[in-house]
């Protein structure tokens, strides 16, 4: 039966239409793949990363990042690349702390305290979910799969992520190296460590 199908799709679609085919198999292939990842990725809680992080533009520099996470409560260290010599920002979702070396800072909106007080660009709030390699939850988001359901490109809140490798740790799929660009600012991610990764129920 399948020559004649062949036949039949190649009359009624052309040949760029049958070619086609295998083309949409691996898309639906993908997006099944990305939904049971997307389902375990979000039921983790808790996990800690140690990574590497250049910038880019005009004063590219390097620096260390260090994040924990536990439940919503999460403490991320900056050292070296954002030219302050060393940030820490911890807390949850509606109560964040701020520190520098000279000061302790609070605030409910991270992201736009640290562009408005200290002149950075950094997208903590969606940071959290994109190192896992999937969309935070709280608004709209593009995706462009591999074969394995796995992000190659994710667009969100105005910042483009393009995952490169990936590890499988605690036998779930997480990125190791990954350029996060939100236009004027643009920095490297190359993950040394996964540890800790532990899902809720």
């Amino acid at each position: 039966m399948r020559a004649p199908a062949l036949a039949l799709c190649a009359l009624l679609l052309g040949v760029g239409g049958c070619a086609a085919m295998p083309k949409l198999d691996h898309a639906r292939q993908a997006d099944a793949n990305w939904a049971r990842r997307a389902k375990a990725l979000s039921r983790i809680d808790t996990f800690s990363l140690q990574a590497r992080v250049a910038s880019g533009g005009l004063f590219g520099a390097s620096g260390d990042l260090d994040w924990q996470q536990q439940g919503e409560a999460f403490d991320l260290r900056f050292s070296g690349p954002f030219g302050v010599g060393g940030i820490e920002i911890a807390g949850t979702v509606e109560d964040v702390q701020v520190r520098t070396r000279k000061n302790t800072y609070r605030t409910e909106d991270p992201d736009a305290f640290l562009r408005q007080k200290l002149g950075l660009n950094l997208p903590v709030s969606g940071l959290r979910y994109w190192v896992l390699g999937v969309p935070s939850p709280h608004s709209d988001a593009d995706l462009i799969l591999d074969a394995g359901g796995r992000a190659e490109q994710l667009v969100q809140d105005g910042w483009t992520l393009r995952y490169e490798t990936y590890e499988t740790i605690a036998g779930l799929s997480l990125p190791t190296r990954f350029e996060i660009n939100g236009g004027r600012t643009r920095f490297k991610v190359v993950v040394d460590r996964w540890s800790g990764v532990t899902t809720g129920g």
